[in-house]
């Protein structure tokens, strides 16, 4: 890469290059890049583009260069002089922005004379510029395109020259899955890679793994399980809650009030509440679960089919109870044989 005191000369010729190339009077002659010339160019552009470029070179100086490449790149834009061309590729360079810096070198000679001054400087420039790249060759299975750190660069299979350094190459292509390679690339070298790409699954094969899943449904045993939870549950909180209020009450007709009161009826109150979170959490699963039930089946296998056992026979059932106890109250749950 260009020494630090190159990129210091660079930077104190931008204002110099400004007043040499901007001082003419208007109307002025500027080149497009086909080497046309354009007569009495518009004066305001003309104008933006001085104060653009101008920018541009503070911020050069000052090392931004991406902050320059943005002003000299809409500068040039607004007005096509290769004084432009010139500095936006010293900003590319300056950024580390090899391939830039080459082709905007490249297209200031194609839009200058061969009498230009800055020519051999612009052509020194571009062979040394070009000794830092590597070449890569990509080989691949599949056509499709390559990428070079998430950026789009060329086709695959085919050559592409790259900055030295550690790189991400991924190839992609229509109907395969992208493979990804990383790489350290020294300047001059010649990198071969080959990217084998596996086909992606069709959706024919996605749906016919899915159709041998059978759906989920659940016994009515277990609805009846949870509906009984669940109602013991409401009137576990209805009692709470009753409790509760009558507390409150109680401590709020009293004329004396103490703390020990106060946080008695308190409590009775967080007890209440949170059984009725316990009840609204069992009432949703109880939904679920009926969502989930299969109605349509037979819960209990007959014994033999013929009819033998005995019809009211059932097997265990559930059995919620709601116990006071001193300060609250306990849900038992169990099973009744």
């Amino acid at each position: 890469m260009r020494s630090p005191s190159v990129l210091s000369r660079l930077a104190a010729l931008l204002p110099l290059l400004l007043c040499l190339s901007f001082s003419a009077p208007a109307p002025v002659a500027a080149q497009t890049e086909g080497g046309d010339t354009l007569e009495g160019q518009d004066e305001a552009a003309i104008a933006e583009a001085r104060e653009r470029y101008a920018q541009g070179a503070e911020f050069f100086r000052r090392e931004r260069y991406s902050a320059a490449i943005a002003e000299l790149t809409e500068a040039y834009r607004l007005w096509q002089n290769p004084t432009i061309l010139f500095a936006l590729a010293q900003a590319y360079e300056g950024d580390s922005q090899v391939l830039a810096a080459i082709e905007t070198y490249q297209r200031y000679l194609d839009t200058t004379p061969e009498s230009d001054t800055r020519r051999p400087d612009v052509e020194s420039r571009i062979r040394l510029l070009n000794q830092l790249l590597a070449t890569l060759r990509i080989a691949s299975n599949a056509p499709g395109m390559v990428f070079i750190n998430g950026q789009e660069v060329g086709p695959a299979p085919g050559e592409i020259r790259v900055p030295t350094g550690r790189h991400q190459i991924e190839v992609r292509a229509e109907g395969y899955r992208p493979e990804r390679q990383t790489v350290t690339i020294a300047a001059g070298t010649e990198v071969q890679l080959t990217f084998t790409l596996r086909e992606e699954e069709t959706r024919t094969e996605i749906i016919r793994v899915s159709e041998g899943r059978a759906p989920i449904r659940l016994p009515r045993s277990a609805f009846m399980v949870s509906a009984g939870v669940t109602v013991a549950a409401v009137g576990a909180w209805v009692g709470l809650a009753g409790t509760a209020v009558r507390q409150a009450n109680t401590y709020n007709d009293q004329p004396v009030r103490s703390d020990a009161e106060r946080r008695g009826a308190q409590a009775w109150g967080r007890r209440a509440d949170i059984m009725m979170g316990v009840a609204g959490g069992l009432a949703v699963g109880t939904l679920v679960i009926g969502i989930l039930t299969d109605w349509d089946g037979d819960d209990d296998e007959d014994d033999g089919g013929d009819g033998g056992g005995d019809a009211g026979a059932t097997g265990p059932a559930p059995e919620a109870d709601v116990v006071p106890q001193r300060g609250g109250a306990v849900l038992m749950l169990g099973w009744r044989r």
